[in-house]
């Protein structure tokens, strides 16, 4: 009886060693950004121009792309960092623009709104 005790106790030890070490081991995430863009009325713009980049001039980071029909766009990077967001909706033959800026830290998601004038 003693036997099967110590081998259960020993095997559950090992058990919760080998678990604790694969969980610590995990990398995390990537730093990830859900850019949100939106008319003075809350209404979700489909189609609007999004910039995300580094200053000056976007000349270290400058992604650029379209927001989907949620009127978001998700930005991913392998660094933390803190860049600058432009966002160019055009109607009726008017660019409306709005800025904004994100921070980004490795194993979060950062919620950003734009809303353009």
């Amino acid at each position: 009886m003693k036997g099967k005790i110590s081998v259960t106790v020993f095997f559950l030890l090992f058990t919760a060693l080998f678990l604790s070490i694969g969980v610590s081991c995990k990398k995390p995430s990537s730093p990830k950004a859900i850019i949100t863009v939106e008319d003075p009325f809350q209404n979700k713009l489909v189609n609007c121009y999004v910039q995300v980049y580094s200053n000056p001039n976007g000349s270290i980071i400058n992604f650029e792309g379209s927001t989907n029909e949620s009127g978001q766009i998700i930005y991913e990077t392998e660094d933390n960092c803190i860049l600058n967001v432009k966002a160019i909706y055009t109607q009726n033959s008017q660019n409306l623009t709005g800025y904004g800026l994100i921070i980004l830290k490795e194993g979060e998601t950062y919620y950003e709104t734009i809303t353009v004038n």
